[in-house]
């Protein structure tokens, strides 16, 4: 199974290009399985979010 940060960087890369999430979920799925994919990462691209972190939501305490 893939990285959560490599399938981000796939993203990135194919929203760079000017694909659709749909066509890029499409072509995750085929070389890496259906379980690969979470078009959510365009939206946040769209949003101007291009980093990798996975962000902080309240002030919920971080994991031990």
């Amino acid at each position: 199974m893939m990285k959560s940060n490599e399938i981000r960087a796939i993203y990135l890369y194919e929203y760079k290009r000017g694909l659709k999430a749909s066509e890029t979920a499409c072509n995750m799925k085929e070389a890496f399985g259906p379980n690969t994919t979470n078009e959510r990462w365009f939206k946040r691209f769209r949003n101007g979010k291009h980093g990798f972190e996975d962000e902080v939501y309240g002030n919920r305490p971080s994991a031990p």
